[in-house]
């Protein structure tokens, strides 16, 4: 009783304060690469450590998760802490038994071939829904936001100044009775984070939703409609891809969907 009475105290100092303060960062500060994936549990990922490849289940000092238990970032560790944020408030946010890694082993792999170290900031929210839980008063939404301003805190203490390469969106399950605001309420989401930590030229990048049940076209479609209506918004299909029950993507099709985001991301640099 007296955890789930902290943790609502917690939502209700969250929901209160304004945690996303601007940061002006000193010309003299260094520019360290940063990657957000936030969405449902596909954005989770659902990679046992029994299905991590040879070194992958080992620690990475060159990649770095940020933590909701910790100030900041600590060091990669798919064994361990690949959860991130999703792990922050167990009576908001439901938590997979043991860590499960994602789409972000391979997109952290591959950026490894452009930078020293890589920051990820990893903010899913299994089962979360766009209309309720990320909507501007959603527990997801608010939980998030303090989580983005306590992680720039943490660079700004450090001297550094993050350079957000690109935000990866892969959510829609949960709307599939809202589909008729869905489209609206994207637009709500990613102005929002634009201006969470002046992300206004960030790619948005939507990997869709696998179209396995009724109105999941209607996501899709928004999803489509919407990344070509903005700019700075980007689709990948995931359709193709391989999934362990129609729903979530299986440890092949993490990897995959990680690649895609990679090589998306790649080609804007071009």
């Amino acid at each position: 009783m007296l955890r789930i009475l902290v943790y609502l105290l917690i939502f209700n100092v969250l929901k209160s304060q304004d945690c996303c303060n601007s940061f002006i960062y000193p010309e003299t500060f260094t520019s360290v690469p940063v990657f957000i994936v936030i969405g449902q549990s596909n954005a989770m990922g659902c990679i046992l450590p029994s299905e991590l490849n040879p070194g992958e289940d080992q620690p990475h000092p060159e990649i770095r998760i940020a933590s909701y238990w910790n100030e900041g970032f600590e060091i990669y560790h798919p064994s361990y802490n690949a959860n991130g944020f999703s792990m922050m408030m167990p009576i908001l946010i439901p938590v997979l038994k043991g860590p499960r890694s994602g789409m972000e082993i391979s997109i952290s792999q591959n950026l490894l071939n452009d930078y020293d170290s890589i920051y990820m900031i990893k903010g899913p929210n299994p089962g979360s829904s766009l209309h309720d839980n990320w909507s501007p008063d959603g527990n997801t939404w608010l939980a998030f936001k303090d989580l983005i301003h306590r992680c720039n805190t943490w660079f700004y203490n450090r001297q550094q100044q993050p350079e957000y390469l690109f935000i990866v969106w892969h959510q829609g399950e949960s709307d599939l009775n809202h589909t008729a605001v869905y489209y609206n309420n994207l637009v709500t989401l990613h102005k929002d984070i634009k201006e969470l930590a002046n992300m206004f030229y960030t790619p948005f990048i939507i990997t869709t939703i696998n179209d396995i049940a009724v109105n999941s076209d209607l996501i899709r479609q928004a999803h489509l409609d919407y990344a070509t209506n903005h700019d700075n918004a980007f689709y990948i299909e995931t359709n193709d891809l391989s999934y362990k029950d129609n729903l979530h993507l299986d440890a092949t099709g993490q990897r995959d969907l990680g690649d895609r985001v990679y090589n998306l991301w790649k080609s804007l640099q071009q």
